[in-house]
């Protein structure tokens, strides 16, 4: 009933918007012309002086309310506005900053918003809850207009990353620590970073000192300035660790990480899986009993060969290496360019011995599209000691296929001279179809950056690939299911002990709630392994048994949970073993505005213990606000406060995060240079709390942090029943009045009226023909996920 009378009051005060725009065309000053019906008002019940408060123009209520407002013909936005004791919209700080204009903070939150821009021109629809405004260009900030981009910002950060296990088994033990540490700066579009690795194996201690540079966007050329010791920019010596400075096309820095043949194989426990790339940690993560398949990896170059070492529970481990073939997607790479001048840096933590070539060095690439479908890369790595010269070319279809084909010349001195050529490709013959090949062979001469400027004397102990193939196969059908097959071969120039033709073969089927899968895998060192694996939904979680026969004939058989608690939370039971022994295991996965947390612990009957923990996040601290993040933060981001706000979910683009106990939380990478929306989740916020906006629209130049701040306001409603001496309800449309004298709406339904936050608890009247003060008592408490509360009150 009272929102049907609020309804009611409103579609009265609407007769004037459409009165307002039809004499906006034949009069300049819509203001002074328009005419409200009074007598419409009266004719309903409603008093006098509500109805000269709506005889001016139409206008809303004073207080907050919930309205679309249209800036300039454009789209429409919603937002909490604030009206002042005359029904003049409030251009306080939030609805500038939503609306993208500027903010002068000498001027009061209500100041006369014609005085500021006598050009404006404001329309309210209170039937409608809507405003148009149209406003001057100076009006608007630059920084925020569209096309410009925030640049600026003052923050400290640190990120960090810890890993730590410990097996122990009746031979012995391994405890293994690591932390990566990297404290930052960001000042004036400067970013200031350095990343180190602390390692601890068996009580030996080293450091790795892996990136300390400082960096600068280019703004007039597009391009990225980096000094100190750095990791070199490119596709085709990407990732050589120098120390130095370079410079490059801003829009070609982000690898994508996507292997074309991806990484397969088995795990015989929950193992620990390193891909390592010039001794740097690139990926780390545990593993499931079974199959696994890793084709993303960000952080990859496709300068340098990968090493891969899975490490089981009871410490026994497989390696193998393989060229790093990353593949570009179906998308038309960019045109870029880059050059690069200093010293080759060991990346390695402990320094190799023996004399070694020497190291200054100048790279340069520079890449195009010839024409729409052929893109063409050349590159130079030029040394005293070490001469390499490189070209591909890459041909796109419009219906997503590509290949491309490359040839590298290296002269090394004392060495000789030496020819890479590779061949790669990806197509989908069919829509359920995908196909990747890749193919690369080295000459016995040809020796990579790292191997040439490596120790005389090491060289001859480093492994060299001789040549590599690899095939990937993905077919999928909704109702047949899925069937994927990955085959490689490497070959070497020195050891040719794990030579061979890897397979790996999987098929997928959901029968009724049961998943189903098979999986068979053979290569030279392991010999031949099958798995099968079934899993059906139980509860919040999920069910799993499996069979593993490997190739010693050994029976594997495993039974697990996986369940969820909350959001971001996951746990795992698991319970295996053979004829000879038997393990139990446990591990748990969560994800906090702090951190990324994980752990796990199993024992076998054979008295074989494992543990493990991690530990992933960074801190960023800006403009008096400390915030936090489960993920490594970038060099382009944001700080979002809501205060008082925590657990406050808040989506962008590649993920979410989480505010802190403060309300603060940090969006840890912003694509510069494109335009990022930003949403709010407020599902889990209670119904009595009220945002100064639910999404935001950010667009920053690399290097830049942005602060945002959010108002959140509590908000607290209470709904009189008011009635007079005899006990009746007070007459529909009266106008009530707070102490000062300011109208604050009128009675609507059955002698109702709804007080909202300051004006709960104060001294009310009602004017009319038969004015009284009303009395009420205020409840002790108001439910935060109740709309509002009822209190019975009287007028004397």
């Amino acid at each position: 009933m009272l929102a049907l009378a609020l309804l009611a009051l409103q579609a009265s005060a609407a007769r004037a918007d459409s009165r307002a725009s039809a004499m906006d065309k034949a009069h300049a000053r819509v203001e002074d012309a328009l005419q409200f019906d009074t007598r419409t008002l009266k004719a309903r019940g409603y008093s006098e002086d509500l109805a000269r408060y709506f005889g001016k123009a139409p206008r809303f209520l004073p207080g907050t309310h919930e309205i679309w407002i249209r800036v300039n013909a454009g789209r429409s936005q919603r937002v909490r506005a604030r009206f002042d004791d005359q029904g003049g919209l409030c251009f306080d700080p939030p609805l500038l900053e939503r609306l993208g204009l500027r903010h002068d903070p000498a001027q009061p939150d209500c100041a006369d918003a014609a005085a500021r821009w006598p050009a404006m021109r404001l329309h309210a629809y209170p039937g409608q809850y809507r405003v148009e405004l149209t406003l001057p260009d100076s009006a608007f900030d630059p920084a925020r207009r569209k096309g410009a981009y925030q640049r600026g910002g003052t923050a400290l950060l640190f990120n960090y990353e810890l890993f730590g296990q410990r097996i122990a088994t009746p031979q012995g033990g391994y405890d293994y620590l690591q932390a990566t540490l990297e404290p930052g700066l960001n000042l004036a579009n400067w970013a200031l970073r350095n990343r180190g690795v602390l390692t601890r194996m068996n009580g030996i201690r080293r450091f790795q000192q892996q990136e300390a540079y400082a960096q600068r966007p280019i703004h007039v050329w597009k391009a990225l300035l980096q000094v100190g010791q750095i990791n070199g920019f490119g596709t085709q010596f990407g990732g050589l660790p120098m120390r130095g400075a370079q410079i490059g096309a801003d829009d070609n820095q982000n690898a994508t990480g996507e292997l074309l043949v991806p990484i397969q194989g088995i795990a015989r426990s929950r193992a620990t899986l390193e891909i390592r790339q010039r001794g740097r940690v690139v990926h780390r993560s545990i593993l499931a009993p079974g199959p696994f398949a890793l084709s993303h990896v960000p952080g990859l170059n496709a300068g340098a060969d990968i090493d891969v070492t899975i490490i089981e529970e009871d410490g026994q481990r497989q390696r193998f290496s393989a060229p790093a073939q990353i593949g570009a997607g179906g998308a038309r790479p960019a045109s870029s360019w880059s050059l690069g001048l200093g010293r080759y840096r060991n990346p390695a933590a402990v320094d190799l011995p023996g004399p070694r070539p020497a190291s200054e060095l100048l790279t340069a690439e520079y890449a195009h599209n010839a024409s729409d479908a052929l893109h063409l890369a050349h590159a130079a790595l030029l040394s005293r000691g070490h001469r390499s010269l490189a070209t591909v070319a890459r041909l796109s279809l419009d219906n997503g296929a590509w290949a491309s084909a490359g040839i590298r010349h290296a002269d090394t001195r004392g060495h000789g001279r030496g020819l890479e050529f590779s061949v790669q490709g990806s197509a989908n013959p069919h829509p359920n179809l995908s196909v990747s090949l890749s193919w690369l062979r080295r000459g016995r001469n040809y020796l990579d950056a790292d191997t040439a400027f490596a120790p005389y004397e090491a060289r001859r102990y480093l492994m060299r690939l001789r040549q590599s193939l690899g095939a990937s196969l993905s077919w999928a059908h909704p109702r047949w299911g899925a069937l994927s097959y990955v085959a490689s071969r490497n070959r070497y120039h020195n050891d040719n002990a794990g030579a061979g033709l890897s397979h790996t073969l999987s098929l997928n089927r959901k029968i009724g709630r049961v998943n189903a899968s098979l999986s068979w895998q053979t290569n030279p060192v392991a010999g031949s392994t099958v798995y099968l694996n079934l899993s059906m939904p139980l509860g919040r979680g999920t069910l799993q048994g499996s069979v593993q026969r490997t190739a010693q004939d050994t029976l594997e058989t495993t039974a697990s949970y996986i369940g969820a608690f909350g959001r971001d939370s996951r746990y795992t039971l698991e319970r295996s073993g053979n004829a000879r022994d038997r393990r139990y295991g446990a591990s748990v996965n969560t994800r906090t505005a702090y951190a990324q947390l994980g752990a796990g612990a199993s024992r076998t009957t054979s008295r074989t213990s494992s543990t493990y923990f991690s530990a992933a996040g960074g801190l960023a601290y800006a403009e008096g606000l400390l915030g936090t993040s489960s993920e490594r933060i970038g060099d382009t981001y944001a700080l979002i406060r809501v205060p008082g706000q925590s657990g406050l979910r808040i989506q962008a683009p590649g993920g979410s995060a989480i505010t802190n106990h403060a309300g603060t939380a940090v969006i840890p990478r912003i694509a510069p240079y494109t335009r990022a929306k930003l949403r709010l989740d407020t599902r889990d916020l209670p119904r009595n709390i009220r945002l100064d906006t639910t999404q935001l629209e950010l667009g920053l130049a690399r290097g830049s942090v942005a602060v945002n701040r959010i108002g959140a306001m509590q908000v607290r409603q209470l709904l009189l029943d008011i009635r007079d001496a005899e006990g009746r309800p007070v007459p529909l449309g009266a106008s009530v009045y707070n102490e000062a004298g300011r109208i604050l709406g009128p009675i609507v339904g059955d002698g109702n009226f709804m007080l909202v936050n300051e004006d709960i608890g104060k001294r009310i009247r009602i004017g009319g023909s038969r004015p009284c003060v009303v009395s009420y008592e205020v409840p002790k408490r108001f439910d935060s996920d109740g709309a509002y509360e009822v209190a019975q009150a009287r007028c004397r």
